[in-house]
């Protein structure tokens, strides 16, 4: 059985996808399971920073979500990453949640 120990601390990019709207959060971290959790507690809380995923999860629930994590990377190269991984989605037609 792995532990947070076992994921402790990976960076990275990640993406959470609605799978009713297959509307997508592209986000970066230097800790992907840390922020992650805190993305779940907020929601749960009602009170996450983009307002539409909040709208989503409060209309569809948890398990309409997904999480996957697209690249692991070093601290300096975050930026690029979630950069290159929001570029892709947006030209493959996906939408994108933003923070409004």
């Amino acid at each position: 059985m792995q532990t947070l120990r076992d994921y402790y601390p990976i960076s990275g990019v990640y993406k959470i996808t609605s799978m009713s709207t297959g509307r997508v959060y592209i986000g970066q971290t230097k800790w992907i399971l840390k922020r992650l959790t805190e993305h779940v507690s907020r929601l749960v809380d009602k009170q996450h920073t983009c307002s539409q995923l909040q709208k989503d999860f409060n209309t569809f629930g948890l398990a309409d979500f997904t999480v996957e994590i697209l690249t692991e990377c070093t601290v300096d190269q975050l930026r690029a990453e979630e950069t290159r991984a929001i570029r892709h989605y947006d030209r493959k037609g996906y939408q994108l949640y933003t923070h409004r």
